[in-house]
């Protein structure tokens, strides 16, 4: 099925149609959702009632599953002329296939997981974890930007002080240097 054409000129028509895709696509991954987290059921990662669980999941699968199977059985078995993905109102099927499946999903989770997988504490464990790779990041700039700099300078300071412990301390250096290459290489 191509969505380039332009139907009668409306580019609305051909961008809504990418998006009831995407959305579609989106579904798709819903569906996997659903397998994963009846699978860390199983697992014992979740406390709720296996044979609850895996019916409402079923549920919810079959509510994600619907407008996609629509779509395959309308063009691309059936073949129609009008593709599913140009019908006016196949967005709010979509819509409320996918309302109705998430709603399936947190009645079939404990209370304790759906608020440990709410926006809130979400939000809070990204910025978190921004802040710990910023904060290791500036530790390694730190570290690799200013080093050589200090090194450098303070070799050159020792040759103003003493030329013959200068050449000990630069030698020392060196062999620094090339231990902490050789490591680095050696992927320790």
């Amino acid at each position: 099925m191509e969505l380039e054409k332009n139907v009668g000129g409306d580019i609305y028509v051909n961008a809504e149609a990418k998006a009831n895709l995407y959305n579609l696509n989106f579904l798709l991954f819903l569906v996997l959702m659903a397998i994963f987290s009846v699978a860390l059921n199983i697992l014992g990662f979740f406390k709720v009632d296996e044979t609850q669980m895996i019916i409402i999941m079923v549920l919810a699968v079959t509510f994600f599953i619907t407008p996609v199977m629509i779509w395959v059985i309308h063009d691309i078995i059936l073949k129609k002329p009008t593709p599913v993905l140009r019908w006016k109102n196949f967005k709010h099927i979509i819509i409320t296939c996918a309302y109705i499946g998430m709603m399936f999903v947190c009645v079939s989770l404990s209370f304790h997981v759906v608020i440990m997988l709410t926006a809130p504490t979400l939000i809070n464990r990204l910025n978190s974890d921004a802040a710990q790779a910023q904060s290791g990041l500036n530790i390694v700039l730190r570290l690799v930007l200013r080093s050589p700099f200090i090194i450098v300078g303070s070799v050159v300071m020792a040759f103003t002080i003493d030329v013959r412990s200068a050449l000990i301390f630069t030698a020392t250096v060196a062999a620094l240097f090339a231990a902490s290459a050789a490591v680095v290489l050696a992927g320790v």
